[in-house]
C-alpha cells in the first residue's frame, strides 16, 4: 500500500515551518537587541570619536531612516524574490554591516555601517510621489483623508518621537550620574517588563472598561508623568529614585496607548486593509522616533553648548540640556493628547479598489 503524498510531505512541511519560525525569531531578536545595545554604548562612542550630541544622534537615525525607507517595500520584495531569499539577504547584510560597525574608526564609517544595517533603500519622499500617481498604489494616500485614521497616525508619530527620550535617559545615567553601560542597561529592564505587562493584558482590559478614547488619554497621561519626572531629575540624583520610576511609567504608558490607537485606526478602515494599516502605522512610528531623537538631541546639545560657553560646569550643563530634551518630549505627548481629543465617530472606510 502506497503512502499518501500528504503524509510524506507533512513532516517536511513541519520541519520547514519550524526553521522558518526559528529564523523569524532570530531576526526579531537581532533587531530588538540592536537598538538598546547601541543606545547604551553611545557615551563610549561619543568619547572615543569626540562627537557632539547632535552628531551622536545620527548613529541611531541612520539606521532608523534606512529601516523606515525599506519597511513599506519589504512585503513587495518578498513577493518578487521570495521570502527566503529576502530573509537570507537581510541576515547577510545585517551581519556584514554589524562587523563594519565594530571596526569603524570614524563617525562617517559608523553612520554608513548603521545605514547598511537598516537596509538603506528608497527615499521616503520619492516613494510618496510615486504612490500618489499610480492607479493601484501600495499605500493609497486617500486613506489619510479619513479623520480618525489620520489622527491616530499623528498621535502614534508624536508618541514615538517622545519615546526617543529613552536614549537621552541613557545619556543622563552615564554622563551625569556616572553609571557604567551595564548598570544603565539594567535600569531599563523593569521598563521593558512593564511594557510587556501592559501589552499582555492591562491595555485590553482598560479598553473594555473605559473605552478607546479614555484609555488613550490615560496612557498618554502616564507617559507624560514619566517625562515630567525625568525633566525634574537632579544632578545628584540616583537611578533608583529619579530614573527608574520614570522609565516604568514610560513603559506602561505607551503599552496602554498602542492597543486602543490601533483599534481606532482599524475601525475607521475596512478589514481588508488591516495589514496595510499596520504597515503604515509602524513606518510612521519609526519615522517619529527618527525625528524625535534628532529634535531632542539638537535641543539638548544647544542648551549644553550655551551653558558651557558661559562657564557652567560640564555635568550641570549636560543635566540642563537633558532636562530641556525631556521637556520637549513632554510637549510631543501633549500634542498627542490634543490630537486624541479631536477624535470623534467616523464611519468612513477605505474600501478595496475594485477592478
Amino acid at each position: 500500500m502506497e503512502t499518501p503524498e500528504f503524509f510524506e510531505r507533512a513532516p517536511r512541511e513541519r520541519h520547514s515551518r519550524l526553521w522558518s519560525y526559528v529564523a523569524a525569531c532570530s531576526a526579531a531578536l537581532m533587531i530588538s537587541v540592536d537598538g538598546p545595545a547601541v543606545a547604551v554604548a553611545l557615551p563610549g562612542i561619543k568619547a572615543d570619536l569626540h562627537l557632539s550630541d547632535a552628531s551622536l544622534s545620527w548613529i541611531l537615525n541612520s539606521y532608523l531612516i534606512a529601516y523606515a525607507g525599506v519597511l513599506p517595500l519589504s512585503g513587495r520584495l518578498s513577493d518578487l524574490f521570495g521570502p527566503r531569499r529576502v530573509l537570507l539577504l537581510a541576515f547577510a547584510s545585517f551581519t556584514i554591516a554589524s562587523v563594519g560597525c565594530g571596526i569603524a574608526s570614524s563617525w562617517e564609517q559608523l553612520v554608513g555601517a548603521r545605514g547598511a544595517q537598516g537596509l538603506a533603500g528608497a527615499a521616503f519622499t520619492l516613494f510618496l510621489g510615486i504612490e500618489s500617481r499610480v492607479r493601484d498604489p501600495l499605500v493609497p494616500l486617500r486613506m489619510f483623508r479619513i479623520r480618525s485614521f489620520a489622527i491616530c497616525c499623528i498621535a502614534r508619530t508624536m508618541v514615538s518621537a517622545a519615546l526617543a527620550s529613552g536614549v537621552i535617559a541613557s545619556l543622563y545615567l552615564q554622563r551625569v550620574l556616572g553609571y557604567g553601560a551595564l548598570e544603565a542597561s539594567l535600569t531599563f529592564l523593569p521598563s521593558t517588563l512593564a511594557t510587556g505587562v501592559g501589552l499582555l493584558g492591562a491595555s485590553k482590559r482598560l479598553v473594555a472598561r473605559l473605552g478607546q478614547k479614555c484609555s488613550l488619554t490615560l496612557g498618554l497621561c502616564v507617559t507624560l508623568s514619566g517625562l515630567v519626572l525625568l525633566a525634574a531629575a537632579p544632578i545628584q540624583g540616583s537611578a533608583t529614585f529619579e530614573v527608574l520610576p520614570a522609565l516604568i511609567l514610560l513603559g506602561v504608558g505607551p503599552a496602554i496607548v498602542f492597543s486602543p490607537l490601533y483599534i481606532v485606526a482599524t475601525t475607521a478602515m475596512s478589514r481588508s486593509n488591516s495589514a496595510l494599516i499596520s504597515g503604515v502605522i509602524n513606518t510612521l512610528s519609526v519615522m517619529g522616533g527618527v525625528l524625535g531623537l534628532a529634535v531632542l538631541a539638537a535641543v539638548a546639545d544647544m542648551r549644553t553648548s550655551r551653558l558651557l560657553s558661559s562657564g557652567t560646569d560640564l555635568r550641570a550643563a549636560l543635566n540642563s540640556g537633558y532636562h530641556l530634551a525631556f521637556s520637549t518630549g513632554a510637549i510631543f505627548i501633549i500634542g498627542s493628547m490634543v490630537a486624541v481629543a479631536l477624535l470623534r465617530s467616523d464611519r468612513k472606510s477605505l474600501e478595496t479598489p475594485r477592478e
